[in-house]
């Protein structure tokens, strides 16, 4: 094997192990604020095997929020990815519908509104309150290094 073939190597693995951590981290699992409401302890499975505990007054003081008839349909942790593009970066409610209204009542708007991107201050609000019911993340992209798997 070539230094550059080692060089390529070492970066994909590298960027593999990086982007099997990062989605070992995101929630296998999203339940209704509701069905949170009633568990003892709210938690949700992540995708690598643990668990998240949701804080119960940042649930609380979210459900007091929102309207009652979403409690059913919002479905928590909300999760929001951070994607560059064109050199500037963008954050994006992942999820349905019910994700995007959460959000916009959340913000001050109507649960009639969807909104799908934040900005920076947005998020900073969002999570300032709610820590353990977002999860803030980057998109990972690893297509053009697919290639080089026969290495």
């Amino acid at each position: 094997m070539s230094s550059r073939e080692r060089d390529i190597r070492y970066i994909y693995d590298r960027v593999l192990r990086d982007a099997r951590r990062i989605l070992g981290a995101w929630p296998a699992e999203q339940k209704p604020i509701s069905r949170l409401l009633r568990e003892e302890k709210p938690l949700i499975r992540l995708v690598g095997g643990g668990t998240h505990l949701l804080d119960r007054g940042e649930l609380e003081d979210m459900a007091s929020r929102i309207p009652w008839f979403m409690h059913e349909l919002v479905r928590l942790p909300i999760v929001i990815v951070y994607r560059r593009i064109a050199g500037s970066g963008v954050y994006r409610v992942e999820g349905d519908v019910w994700a995007a209204r959460a959000v916009s009542v959340l913000l001050g708007g109507g649960y009639w509104e969807e909104k799908w991107e934040l900005s920076y201050e947005e998020v900073s609000e969002l999570i300032k309150r709610y820590k353990t019911l977002f999860f803030v993340t980057i998109r990972v992209e690893i297509q053009g290094l697919l290639e080089h798997e026969e290495l």
